[in-house]
């Protein structure tokens, strides 16, 4: 003979479940009751713990399990984009970028300081050459600047610019 748990209360259940008597009722208001007093409720255990449990805000074990798994699976695929150097540090991209962009500002500050002194009394092409001069070097400082603690290889840094330079130059 099969045994079969006995109907429960809310009561009961509360009891057994360790949660608040209007907790487990409204978790069993979807629930139909198998009493034949409307009065006196009683439920089956098995449907009424698994709407107690598993209702609304319940957590599925199967759904949280399938959950763990995708994280931790995306956890990995980050690792291994790391290692290969197709995911960059954060922290390490914004010092870098930090320090790239305060050296730059530093150089476009200290600019007119420096070329003033050298323009005095040329001509207008002259002084645009200078400071032309200055710009770039400004602009090489900042191009040149070291990005090796990112461990990726510097070639992956180079500008489209660079490469039609080259291909100019080699023919």
């Amino acid at each position: 003979m099969a045994m079969q748990a006995e109907p429960m209360s809310i009561s009961a259940l509360s009891v057994i479940t360790g949660k608040d008597r209007r907790f487990v009722a409204k978790a069993l208001a979807a629930v139909p009751h198998i009493s034949e007093d409307d009065r006196n409720k009683k439920w089956a255990t098995a449907p009424a713990l698994q709407a107690i449990y598993l209702g609304d805000g319940g957590l599925d074990p199967m759904q949280e399990r399938a959950r763990k798994d995708k994280l931790a699976g995306d956890v990995t695929e980050m690792k291994l984009a790391h290692m290969r150097g197709e995911l960059l540090d954060s922290y390490e991209v914004e010092t870098t970028w930090g320090d790239m962009l305060a050296a730059a500002r530093a150089k476009l500050i200290q600019l007119p300081s420096t070329a003033a002194p050298r323009l005095v009394g040329l001509p207008t092409r002259k002084i645009k050459a200078i400071l032309e001069d200055l710009v770039h070097a400004a602009l090489a400082e900042l191009r040149d600047h070291d990005v090796s603690l990112f461990g990726v290889p510097t070639d992956r840094w180079e500008t489209p610019s660079d490469d039609g330079a080259a291909a100019e130059a080699d023919s």
